[in-house]
């Protein structure tokens, strides 16, 4: 197209239509519902996977838990978990949020259970771990929630047993 310029140059073109002018839209000028249906759908479905994946780790992670460390708790954790599954609360962000309130109560009675059992810094991770899971919570964005679980299901792989 001869309207536009070929300048490299950012603003330095003279042409009617420039190539280096820039946009900023700025925070939160894309309003979800502006989105294409499609692209609604998709990332509602990315959003409840996430979900998903969240309670299926820790369904896998506390039984291996369980059986290392020897908890009727982690079992327990993992349980729920499972049920949460099966009965697919994933599917509702408030659902989701309201069972990750409890799940949160189990895993404070699972880090009292191990307290002592494993070594300090292993123990200091999981409970931080926990902390920013409730902090989600709080925030009520069942995106970052899921994220968190993620995250508690990691450092709960990594206690270590003392010495």
């Amino acid at each position: 197209m001869e309207s536009v310029g070929t300048s490299l140059i950012v603003g330095t073109s003279d042409k009617y239509s420039r190539e280096d002018h820039v946009h900023d839209l700025g925070k939160e000028v894309v309003d979800f519902g502006n989105l294409s249906e499609t692209l609604q759908k998709q990332l509602n479905l990315l959003f409840m996977y996430l979900r998903e994946r969240a309670l299926k780790c820790t369904v896998s992670n506390f039984k291996i838990i369980m059986r290392q460390l020897d908890s009727s708790i982690a079992f327990k954790i993992s349980q729920v978990a499972k049920d949460a599954v099966d009965n697919r609360i994933y599917e509702n962000e408030d659902d989701f949020i309201s069972f990750m309130k409890d799940l949160l109560e189990l895993m404070k009675e699972f880090a009292d259970e191990i307290q002592g059992r494993v070594t300090d810094i292993s123990f200091e991770r999981f409970m931080k771990s926990l902390e920013e899971l409730k902090a989600a919570i709080g925030s009520g964005d069942a995106i970052q929630v899921a994220i968190q679980q993620d995250e508690v299901c990691f450092y709960a792989m990594e206690l270590e047993m003392r010495g």
